[in-house]
């Protein structure tokens, strides 16, 4: 990774020269920034340095607030366990507060995308309740100079409320949800649609570059749409017809295989997990009801942006039913074929090995801890986008929450291989329902994009949410 060390020097000189003031103000918030955290040990200590003082010199600069840089966190936890897994429990962030006098804890962490671009994602966790508080995440080339402008656009989406919708509307840099994402050298998705920020009732015409033709006929489809029926603000990115190979065989699971082709039309597709505040404004049930009906006594994260569980497919049907009433829209969930299609990244997917020819292993990456709140990482949700989106702009499509699908389960047929399916429904009749995608309690290898896993309808549990499809 090249980095320009006459900026970085420069950078440094300003910021050590600079001191961290915050402003006279007894209502100022400090903030301790922890040791940037590398799960996979690519990124130079240089950049990790760069990330953290740009960080606090960032949030200084954000009015009621302080950065402190370079928490020592030996005495509390192993240095090793932390930058292995960047998690610290709660009685860790109490006991931070108290040693800082910090009102809030910043854990940084640091990903490669390329030898040009890193991954930044900043989560903020609330000392008083030991809660997490914000969490979002920029994309950076390694530059000192552009380090410092991605850390200060984290700093205004984590503080600054006004910043929100400042950067959504931003053309420079999409942001989908509480993510902000810096596409000016937007290498690693290669794609031409980065940076779109369209909808369906927008009053002005969109130009003829913020549009593609749809393959089904003249009708030209926009690239996203967001529901606004009931408030429930819900963000769709079209999947364009394509065909594709389904199922793999380089993992020996047998209802992986066998690969077949096949061949869909157009959809949307969430470019979310449906949420707890989207749930509770279609069904009027929160997620305490909702595990008070599944029996259960666990609730594994709690908030307006956390992913619905405790659905059954029962559920989610209805769930999809009622928001087509209300809307006019044809809600449903996506079939196994329309899921596994849309993870890999639809007609956008790229190859992370171009002479290998390897396909991304999960949603996005062949690097889990970069897309997937899964097992490694988390013991509970997460908000919805906390991590990278895949190459159609879509989030959690690894790892969170398991997806319902429409399917009933069965192994692929043998007779697949002698024809390409168009639109498969799946068997007509069966006993369980598809499950897909892996969950925040699962090994890598059920978060992969071709893993399949199976309940029955009525199944619900802390473990299974969904996402929503919507016909052209």
């Amino acid at each position: 990774m090249r980095i320009n060390f006459i900026l970085l020097t420069l950078l440094l000189t300003t910021l050590l020269a600079t001191p961290l003031k915050a402003q006279n103000n007894d209502d100022v918030k400090k903030v301790a920034i922890l040791e940037t955290v590398d799960r996979e040990g690519t990124i130079g200590y240089g950049i990790e340095l760069m990330v953290r003082s740009s960080l606090a010199y960032a949030i200084t600069n954000t009015p009621g607030y302080e950065g402190y840089d370079r928490v020592n966190i030996a005495s509390i936890l192993g240095e090793h366990d932390f930058q292995r897994t960047g998690m610290v429990n709660d009685e860790q962030i109490k006991k931070l507060g108290e040693m800082t006098g910090a009102a809030y804890i910043l854990v940084a962490e640091v990903a490669k995308i390329d030898e040009e671009n890193i991954f930044i994602t900043a989560t903020i966790l609330n000392v008083e309740n030991a809660k997490l508080e914000q969490t979002t995440n920029v994309q950076s080339p390694t530059s000192a100079e552009e380090i410092g402008a991605s850390c200060q656009k984290l700093a205004n989406l984590l503080f600054n409320p006004n910043a929100q919708s400042y950067y959504s509307s931003n053309r420079q840099g999409s942001r989908v949800g509480g993510n902000s994402y810096n596409n000016k050298n937007n290498n690693i998705y290669n794609n031409s649609n980065n940076g779109y920020n369209y909808t369906q009732n927008q009053s002005a015409q969109p130009q003829e570059s913020d549009r593609r033709s749809s393959s089904r006929g003249r009708n030209q489809l926009e690239l996203e749409y967001t529901e606004t029926g009931m408030g429930v603000n819900m963000k769709f990115v079209l999947v364009e017809r394509g065909e594709y190979k389904m199922g793999s065989k380089e993992y020996g699971v047998k209802n992986e295989s066998p690969v077949h082709s096949v061949d869909l039309n157009n959809y949307y597709i969430g470019v979310y997990e449906v949420t707890q505040s989207q749930w509770q404004k279609v069904m009027g049930t929160t997620i305490e009801q909702q595990m008070n009906m599944a029996g259960e006594t666990r609730l594994a994260g709690v908030g307006d942006d956390f992913p619905m569980y405790y659905v059954s497919w029962e559920d989610a049907r209805e769930f999809c039913e009622r928001l087509s009433a209300m809307t006019g829209r044809r809600y449903r969930l996506p079939t196994e074929a329309e899921w596994e299609f849309a993870a890999r990244g639809g007609k956008k997917q790229t190859r992370s090995d171009e002479k290998a020819r390897i396909a991304p292993v999960y949603s996005g990456s062949r690097s889990i801890e970069m897309v997937a709140i899964y097992g490694g990482n988390s013991n509970t949700t997460q908000p919805v986008g906390s991590k990278m989106p895949n190459f159609l702009g879509i989030h959690d499509m690894s790892g969170n929450v398991y997806e319902w699908c429409s399917d009933w389960y069965d192994k692929y047929p043998r007779q697949v291989l002698s024809f390409s399916t168009s639109n498969p429904l799946g068997p007509k009749s069966g006993e369980f329902k598809v499950l897909r995608g892996g969950s925040f309690n699962n090994t890598p290898n059920e978060c992969r994009v071709t893993h399949r896993n199976f309940n029955k309808t009525v199944a619900s549990n802390c473990f299974y949410g969904f996402r929503v499809v919507m016909e052209p």
